[in-house]
């Protein structure tokens, strides 16, 4: 990651340090197979990450039975590696296909432990990540009960994250039974063809969703967006989503001709990413800037009240991701979604010295 003049470096998080104490550095780990390169180390020392976010598999409906799907793989050599959050993500149709929702969760936890154990990880707690819905809701509040209760017998909590939709209208969505949810700060509604709207983060649709409310009744963590997409464009419709394409790739490729700011047309066809553009077919170029995301950070600050061990996890840990942000700016990130401090400017000297 790129490094700033040590001066400027010490001003900035002193000043911030005065009066915010910084809010701690997470990560989403979202790839299928677990192998931490050294700059991935490097980036999660350097920002002090106490836990990592890994999915650790999906749970479907598939065959006439509940199954987990994409299981993560570890590759071994996990020493050093911090501890883990695993992450499970749910399909809204599995509650329409099983009324046994204890024997659901009783697999989840075995499947959680037996990935742990078998990759050697420091396991604690688990994150459900589920787009529930009305009809959804309650069999996911049902599941989540028996799992809180279950990890509280072994001293750990469940996590949950919360959609921007969820968060906006608590007494229609409900609110789940989980000890600390995240709130997903991306993914602002469907794609979008045209050149201007940012599917990805919009701080328009990021304000109006945030809204003026009571304070949510979990304490909430703040995910925030790294990734970029090009969202695949044939006859003015979306059709396929091309993950980790940036514009700077795009801009490379001898068979595209850039014909507006963000969208670019395919001359002829081609494969990107195991992905095939026909010739005629619009990729537009997605990604979030840094100064947004301080903007977003800033929103956001506004509308939740202060929370002293509060997570900002970025989604999600790549190297790719890491070379397009400044670390110091990941970081100032932090110090604007923290709490407010109540000692004097030690937290900054201390976040220097870690570098």
């Amino acid at each position: 990651m790129r490094f700033l003049p040590l001066l400027g470096l010490v001003f900035l998080l002193v000043s911030c340090g005065r009066d915010r104490v910084p809010a701690q550095a997470s990560f989403y780990y979202w790839r299928t197979t677990l192998a931490l390169s050294p700059i991935e180390r490097r980036a999660m020392e350097h920002m002090a990450v106490k836990s990592l976010r890994v999915r650790l598999f999906d749970v479907v409906w598939d065959l006439d039975k509940i199954r987990p799907e994409s299981p993560l793989r570890v590759v071994p050599d996990t020493n050093g590696y911090p501890p883990i959050l695993p992450v499970v993500f749910l399909r809204q149709n599995i509650f329409a296909k099983t009324s046994d929702i204890s024997a659901l969760a009783n697999h989840i936890i075995q499947e959680r432990d037996g990935i742990c154990q078998d990759g050697k990880l420091l396991c604690k707690g688990l994150e459900l990540d589920c787009d529930w819905s009305q009809s959804s809701r309650e069999g996911f509040f049902e599941l989540a009960k028996i799992l809180r209760d279950s990890l509280h017998s072994r001293g750990e909590l469940l996590h949950s994250t919360i959609r921007l939709h969820q968060f906006h209208s608590p007494l229609f969505a409900g609110v789940p039974p989980v000890d600390r949810a995240t709130l997903m700060a991306y993914n602002m509604g469907p794609t979008d063809t045209t050149d201007t709207h940012q599917s990805i983060l919009d701080l328009k649709e990021l304000e109006k969703w945030l809204g003026s409310q009571k304070p949510y009744p979990v304490p909430l963590d703040v995910a925030l967006p790294l990734y970029s997409w090009a969202i695949q464009i044939r006859s003015g419709r979306p059709v396929d989503l091309l993950q980790d394409v940036s514009a700077e790739e795009l801009d490379t490729l001898v068979w595209l001709k850039k014909t507006s700011s963000r969208i670019w047309t395919a001359k002829e066809g081609f494969f990107l990413h195991g992905h095939w553009v026909r010739a005629g077919d619009h990729l537009k170029a997605e990604s979030v800037g840094a100064e947004d995301l301080e903007k977003a950070a800033r929103l956001i600050r506004s509308h939740l009240p202060p929370l002293a061990d509060r997570e900002v996890v970025y989604f999600d840990l790549s190297e790719r991701t890491l070379a397009r942000y400044d670390r110091l700016a990941l970081e100032h990130l932090l110090s604007i979604l923290g709490a407010a401090a109540t000692g004097n400017n030690q937290l900054g000297v201390r976040s220097v010295l870690r570098l």
